[in-house]
């Protein structure tokens, strides 16, 4: 398994704090946006 694979992977499973939408998007390097209401995030701050 890659990194990029399992990067891919988490963000699948992760949940947005701001609305529970699940599924996030990559946004460059750890971090996130969601579909759903554009809520940014980093795996970082997780």
């Amino acid at each position: 398994m890659s990194i990029q694979s399992a990067y891919d992977e988490i963000l699948e499973d992760t949940q947005c704090p701001n609305c529970g939408c699940v599924g996030m998007l990559p946004n460059g390097s750890f971090d996130y946006c969601c579909p759903n209401c554009d809520y940014e995030g980093s795996l970082e701050d997780d």
